[in-house]
């Protein structure tokens, strides 16, 4: 049995890791489309960080991974409203889909929905509008045909990959 520093120990690497990952996915494995695009797949780290580790610590490792991102790879200014939407991000997924196992189909489909609509789609539109200058309904009209494909697309990709990766994660890492 492992002693409970051990296991803070490797929760806290774990946590790290997921951060890198997060950042390394975000802002160098991507495409931007201008300044208001960028299309990645950090969606899945968060996902799987909010699985494995839980709302507050998922939410923490959003956090750190906005912040630490914009300091190796800026995008424009930093503004910590995207910080608070990564916060948000990594609560839901770490809600809906830690210690609930087998994690079922529904709940993945909520949290990609939340994700995308409410986090990207509504709150981050309005981060973006304070630095285009355009109206909140201009800049929501500006993102709706890039969302409204990454509505069908994140859950759906994380419907197909989360029951099978997730389960291998914890067999190889364990954190309990």
């Amino acid at each position: 049995m492992k002693s409970t520093s051990s296991k803070r120990t490797l929760f806290l690497v774990v946590m790290a890791f997921f951060v890198a990952l997060q950042v390394v996915v975000a802002r160098v494995v991507s495409l931007e489309i201008g300044n208001v695009f960028r299309i990645n797949f950090a969606f899945l780290v968060s996902a799987l960080c909010g699985a494995l580790l839980g709302p507050i610590p998922a939410a923490v490792c959003g956090v750190l991974s906005d912040f630490l991102g914009f300091l190796i790879r800026p995008v424009g200014a930093y503004h910590p409203g995207f910080a608070f939407t990564a916060a948000l991000v990594g609560l839901a997924y770490g809600y809906l889909l830690h210690k609930k196992r087998p994690i079922s189909i529904p709940n993945i489909i909520l949290a990609g929905l939340f994700q995308v609509v409410i986090c990207n789609f509504l709150l981050n539109s309005a981060w973006i509008m304070s630095f285009t200058g355009n109206t909140y309904v201009q800049t929501l009209w500006t993102r709706l045909p890039v969302e409204g494909v990454q509505a069908i697309a994140k859950p759906l990709i994380l419907a197909l990959v989360l029951p099978l990766v997730v389960p291998i994660v914890e067999r190889e890492v364990h954190l309990d």
